[in-house]
């Protein structure tokens, strides 16, 4: 029943992924693509053969030098040299057609020494409906971006119930879904999440069909933590959302980090204050 249970998963899983609404990239440690999602090609209006390989890098990058500079940086961080950026980022690339698309990536370390990018493309917002047909192969790696990340990855149905967790649910928020759904008597997000503003968020990803990002300011059983939420809509071969995908980072130590910022500036403020005052 357990192994049943887990081929039902991953079954959703794959499913999922293959009607999602992003574009996925996987790099070995020699800055080599060996894998692109059909949402890149047909967004930059390539064949897979012209992406493949250090192809990627010499179509959307312009000069030898920017090149070679994102190149070694993947490396260094597949070596564990730098550390990978938990933190969405946001970086432009350019088609044949010199169109500039504005995307926002996050990171994650995959199997076999690889680089897993997820990007969704904020150049616009507008209705995508991409099916992602891939061989077995294919899948079961996608399948492995939810299984190997540190990030929570959540699959939600259109009204907000949590059909599925990454197993890193249970190491960020140190309880399985069960436990939470028995402490929270729901599995809904709208009701589960601590950011006030989740129903307004949610909402906004159904009916217009955008992926957005918001904070949470949560607590486990250990300690508080902060998560930064990447919400997207999966859409049919019609537009219909089918489900929502919820990709969680811990930001904990950036918002610790902030607020030591926020309470120096504050004590150097209150200094020059003071000296003003005892100088009149």
């Amino acid at each position: 029943m357990k192994n049943l249970k887990k081929v039902e998963s991953n079954e959703l899983a794959n499913s999922i992924l293959e009607n999602l609404d992003a574009l996925v990239l996987v790099a070995d440690n020699k800055g080599c693509i060996q894998y692109c999602s059909q949402s890149i090609l047909r967004l930059l209006k390539v064949d897979k053969s012209e992406v493949l390989g250090m192809g990627w890098w010499e179509l959307t990058r312009t000069g030898k030098k920017a090149q070679v500079d994102e190149i070694k940086t993947i490396k260094k961080i597949i070596a564990g040299i730098i550390p990978i950026d938990k933190v969405p980022y946001i970086k432009s690339i350019l088609s044949k057609e010199d169109n500039t698309y504005w995307i926002q990536w996050q990171d994650a370390l995959g199997p076999d020494n690889t680089l897993i990018g997820v990007g969704q493309n904020i150049t616009e917002n507008y209705n995508a409906q991409l099916i992602i047909e891939q061989q077995r192969k294919q899948l079961n790696l996608l399948s492995l971006v939810a299984e190997k990340t540190n990030n929570v990855v959540l699959i939600l149905d259109p009204k907000g119930n949590i059909e599925w967790v990454s197993p890193s649910f249970e190491r960020l928020n140190k309880m399985s879904l069960q436990e939470l759904i028995l402490k929270k008597g729901t599995a809904n997000i709208l009701s589960i999440s601590n950011n006030p503003n989740i129903a307004n968020i949610f909402n906004d990803v159904i009916t217009k069909k955008v992926s957005l990002t918001y904070e949470s300011r949560n607590k486990n059983v250990l300690h508080e933590i902060w998560e930064l939420s990447t919400i997207s809509p999966v859409l049919d071969e019609n537009g219909f959302v089918t489900n929502i995908i919820i990709i969680d980072s811990d930001v904990t130590e950036r918002k610790l980090s902030e607020e030591i910022i926020r309470n120096k500036n504050k004590d150097i403020t209150d200094s020059i204050k003071y000296a003003k005052r005892i100088q009149q």
